[in-house]
């Protein structure tokens, strides 16, 4: 039997030679091209080398196990010969010879398996390889095909970036060529607002030959605000905002914000919007005196005199020669009872125009607050020098003169009644005209007196007259009770239309 399995053992072996004769031949085939190829099979003969080299191990062991059971029998012989147990030893050496006949044959038929496994395992592998290098030839000719577009593309897009590079300068050539017609447009209409709207100057600029549909824009919208279509100008100035945003023109914003604001608070009298409109504007001008002056403007109609005087000293700040602006921050200061601070900015705003009559007739009324009656004389009479036509000032002057001299000076009342017949200028010069008579007459108003009054200036009122200089000088005449009575009086017009 052992024999027999050792034949066939020897017979796959020699059935396998033809195959690794086969196998030598391929990989010499395979052994230029596939270097790679050659090194896996050598591989695999370790491999196979290992696993005969391990049974070779397994030989020895079972030579020792001879070895092992050779020294057994001797041991058994013994046994047998003290014992007599020769049918017990032959047994065990039977089964020990099966035992060693069953591992040969394990061993020959391990032997032929491999034997038959190599070759099939060494074609599959080939075969394997050998679509993995047609996938790899076809991997590489496809990569090239990809470099070839990826070389289009990148000449693509540098045709495209010079394409883009030359309209980028086209677009910088527009924008400069747009930033020089916003430059000249604000240029044209710097004389122009609606604050001071100028005809003529508006005329010029839609006749010039550098024109813009713009500039027809701006105009239209003075053009409303002159036949006081105050409305259609906030409209238009909206329309022309719009513009000016989809161009990103910040400079016609603000104007556009400015005149907006300007019209709200002139014409419409709403001044917490008009305060809004011009807070826009100085976000985006924040360097325009005039948008803070009239801000400041509408917060003295709100009565919000600290934010005023706030705006007007921004305004100053912006621009000290700013006259108006001193002249509005002297006016807010005297609202504020701050009658110092009122007249140091009366006084700076007449260095800058030293001919603004409203400005020394409100100094004049703030020397005289602080009872420095000479030099509220010396101002109201300055107002009259550079206006003769301010009524205002020539009730100040006269409301001095009661106070100081107990009558109205023939001249200036002569001079004052050539130049004076409407009635809404008439009743401050009527009332002071009825207390020079009281303290002449020394008797109170009588009924027909106040009837006339009544029936004269039905409707009107003393337009926001200031009764603390003549409450003050009531109270310290004796006896003063007909003053009071007609005091109270004539506040009844006030009282009436308020």
């Amino acid at each position: 039997m052992l024999r027999f399995l050792i034949l066939l053992s020897l017979c796959c072996t020699a059935l396998a030679e033809p195959t690794q004769q086969a196998q030598a031949e391929t990989n010499n085939f395979y052994l230029q091209q596939q270097i790679k190829q050659a090194a896996d099979v050598a591989s695999i003969k370790q491999q196979v080398t290992t696993q005969t080299d391990q049974l070779k191990k397994i030989a020895e062991e079972l030579d020792a196990q001879k070895t092992q059971i050779t020294e057994l029998s001797q041991q058994q012989k013994a046994f047998d010969e003290q014992f007599n147990y020769q049918d017990l030893r032959k047994e065990l050496l039977d089964r020990q010879q099966e035992s060693i006949d069953w591992w040969w044959t394990v061993i020959g038929i391990f032997l032929a398996i491999v034997a038959l496994i190599i070759p099939l395992l060494t074609r599959n592998y080939i075969k394997n390889l050998k679509e993995q290098i047609d996938d790899s030839k076809n991997a590489s000719k496809q990569a090239s095909e990809e470099l070839e577009k990826v070389k289009e593309q990148i000449e693509a897009s540098k045709q495209a970036n010079r394409l883009a590079a030359q309209e980028l300068d086209k677009i910088k050539t527009h924008s400069l060529e747009a930033e020089k017609i916003k430059q000249q447009i604000s240029q044209k209409w710097d004389l122009v607002s609606a604050e001071k709207p100028n005809k003529e100057l508006i005329e010029n600029i839609k006749g010039s030959d550098d024109v813009t549909p713009l500039d027809e824009e701006i105009a239209k919208a003075y053009e409303l605000q002159e036949k006081n279509d105050i409305d259609g100008a906030i409209v238009q100035w909206q329309q022309i905002l719009g513009i000016a945003k989809f161009d990103q023109d910040i400079s016609l914003q603000a104007r556009a914000y400015f005149d907006i604001g300007y019209l709200l608070q002139e014409y419409k009298k709403e001044n917490k919007q008009a305060i809004e409109v011009y807070q826009k504007a100085i976000e985006l001008n924040p360097k325009y005196s005039p948008t803070y002056n009239n801000l400041g403007i509408a917060y003295v109609h709100l009565m919000q005199y600290e934010d005023a005087a706030g705006a007007f000293q921004k305004a100053i700040a912006l621009n000290s020669e700013y006259d108006q602006a001193y002249y509005n921050l002297g006016f807010t200061h005297a609202n504020l009872m701050q009658y110092e601070d009122a007249i140091a900015a009366y006084k700076k705003g007449l260095e800058l125009n030293p001919e603004d009559s409203q400005a020394y007739n409100n100094l004049g009324f703030a020397y005289a607050i602080l009872t420095q009656y000479e030099d509220a004389i010396a101002a109201y009479k300055k107002a009259l020098e550079f206006n003769p036509e301010n009524s205002r000032a020539y009730f100040n002057l006269f409301e001095l003169e009661l106070m100081t001299q107990g009558k109205l000076g023939k001249s200036l009342k002569q001079q004052f009644e050539q130049l004076f017949t409407e009635t809404a200028d008439l009743i401050e010069y009527k009332m002071l005209c009825l207390f020079e008579h009281l303290l002449d007459s020394g008797h109170g108003l009588s009924h027909a007196e106040k009837d006339n009054f009544r029936e004269q200036f039905e409707g009107y009122d003393f337009g926001g007259w200031n009764w603390t200089l003549i409450d003050n000088w009531i109270e310290k005449q004796n006896p003063n009770e007909h003053l009071k009575d007609a005091l109270e009086f004539f506040k009844t017009f006030d009282k009436k239309n308020s």
